[in-house]
C-alpha cells in the first residue's frame, strides 16, 4: 500500500437504515488523488444484502447527513449545491430535490427530524461581536481555533427550521457554544412528542470551556422561550424558561 492508495480510497460513514428497516443510506466520498479533492455522495443499499449499493443523490458537489423522514418517504440531507452548505430533502428514490434552509454562513450536523417529521433541528455558526479586519485575528479567548478554522467572535447555535420550508430560528442565543465545538456528534435530539430540544452545552464562560470538561444537557421548547419576571442575570442556568 502506498501513500495514493491510502488517500484514493473511497470511504464510506454515517449509515442510515430506514424506518421499515429495508434500506441503509450511506455516504460515500472519493478523494482525486492528484488534486486531493474529495466529493461525498449519498448511496442506498439494501439492508439484507440482497443487491450492490448504487448513488441516490450524487453530484460534483458535497451531499452528506442523510436522515430519513420518520414515515421513509423523503430524506433530508446536508448539501452545498448553492453556495454555502444548507438542508435540502429528497424523495425516498433521490427524485424532486428541494432546498429548505437558506441560513447565511450555511448550516453544519448535527441533522435531526422532529418525530412527526414536521421539524428540523441543526446548527449554524452565529457571529459574536465586532467583525475583526480582513486578514486580522483578534484572540480575546480560548478555544480560537478548530482544526483550519478561525473561531474568534463565532458560536455554534442550535436551529429549528420547518422541514417544509420556511425561516429558521436560533433556539441558543448568546455567546456559548451550542453544542460545544468538536464535539457535535449526536448532541441534539427532539423530545418523543416533538415539543422540545435537548442539546448539550457547557455554560461554564469564556476560557473555562477551554479546560473546563462540565458539558450538561439542556432543554429549550421548540417554539422558543422568554424570560420570566422576576429572573435575572445572563446565566441560562437561572434564567427560567416557559412556552410562548
Amino acid at each position: 500500500m502506498t501513500i495514493l492508495d491510502l488517500i484514493g480510497a473511497v470511504r464510506v460513514a454515517d449509515p442510515q437504515i430506514s424506518p421499515d428497516g429495508s434500506m441503509v443510506a450511506f455516504i460515500r466520498t472519493t478523494t482525486d488523488a492528484t488534486t486531493g479533492k474529495r466529493n461525498a455522495d449519498i448511496w442506498i443499499v439494501p439492508a439484507d444484502g440482497s443487491a450492490r449499493p448504487k448513488p441516490l443523490i450524487e453530484s460534483d458537489k458535497t451531499e452528506n447527513t442523510p436522515r430519513w423522514t420518520p414515515d421513509g418517504r423523503r430524506l433530508a440531507f446536508i448539501a452545498n449545491r448553492d453556495g454555502d452548505l444548507q438542508v435540502y430533502v429528497a424523495d425516498a428514490d433521490g427524485k424532486n430535490i428541494r432546498q429548505v434552509t437558506k441560513v447565511a454562513g450555511g448550516v453544519q450536523p448535527p441533522l435531526v427530524l422532529s418525530p412527526d417529521g414536521t421539524t428540523i433541528a441543526f446548527v449554524a455558526d452565529v457571529r459574536q461581536g465586532a467583525e475583526t479586519p480582513p486578514n486580522v485575528h483578534l484572540l480575546t479567548r480560548l478555544l480560537y481555533r478548530h482544526w483550519d478554522e478561525w473561531r474568534e467572535n463565532v458560536r455554534h447555535h442550535v436551529f429549528v427550521a420547518p422541514l417544509g420550508g420556511g425561516d429558521a430560528r436560533d433556539l441558543t442565543p448568546g455567546d456559548f457554544d451550542s453544542p460545544p465545538t468538536q464535539q457535535e456528534d449526536a448532541a441534539i435530539a427532539f423530545t418523543p412528542d416533538g415539543k422540545d430540544v435537548i442539546f448539550v452545552s457547557n455554560r461554564d464562560g469564556n476560557d473555562k470551556e477551554a479546560w473546563s470538561t462540565n458539558n450538561d444537557v439542556w432543554s429549550v421548547p421548540v417554539a422558543g422561550c422568554r424570560r420570566r419576571s422576576g429572573t435575572s442575570g445572563t446565566s441560562p442556568r437561572r434564567a427560567l424558561c416557559s412556552r410562548t
